[in-house]
């Protein structure tokens, strides 16, 4: 009978857990939409009010804060670094990144394939329909198809 009495207080601290993280995402809501760039990153498919708040909680509303795109890019950790010396020649990945911005940007990434009209439009109709767990029949490539 004594782990009954655990179970039912971890289910009391599960369920205050819960609460606050509900009171949380009500007051980020609330937060977010009252920002002046609130429209604009709502705007980009993906981008809803909890993922676009903390895109730009990690980004900042320092619109000089960036040079460009590509300075953006490097500091969510999503430019490759090639370095090149003689004959030798790597590419690689960002360890110095911030992993926050980094992970919103995987999660918008995701998103934007669900909800962008443009995305659901250039998938093959035969996707939908495909139950198997083989690939779809995507078109071939043109190599394979002279031979």
């Amino acid at each position: 009978m004594a782990s009954r009495g655990h179970h039912l207080a971890f289910l009391r601290q599960l369920e205050a857990a819960c609460l606050a993280a509900d009171e949380l995402a009500e007051a980020v809501e609330a937060s977010f939409l009252q920002h002046p760039d609130a429209v604009v990153i709502l705007s980009f498919p993906g981008l809803g009010v909890q993922l676009g708040a903390r895109v730009l909680a990690e980004i900042g509303d320092d619109r000089q804060g960036f040079a460009d795109a590509r300075s953006l890019k490097a500091y969510a950790g999503s430019v490759p670094i090639t370095r090149a010396s003689g004959k030798r020649h790597h590419v690689g990945r960002r360890v110095v990144n911030n992993d926050r911005l980094n992970h919103g940007g995987y999660l918008w990434a995701f998103s934007a394939l669900r909800s962008s009209a443009g995305a659901t439009a250039s998938r093959p109709a035969n996707r939908s329909t495909n139950t198997s767990r083989s690939p779809p029949n995507w078109p071939q490539p043109l190599d394979t198809l002279a031979s």
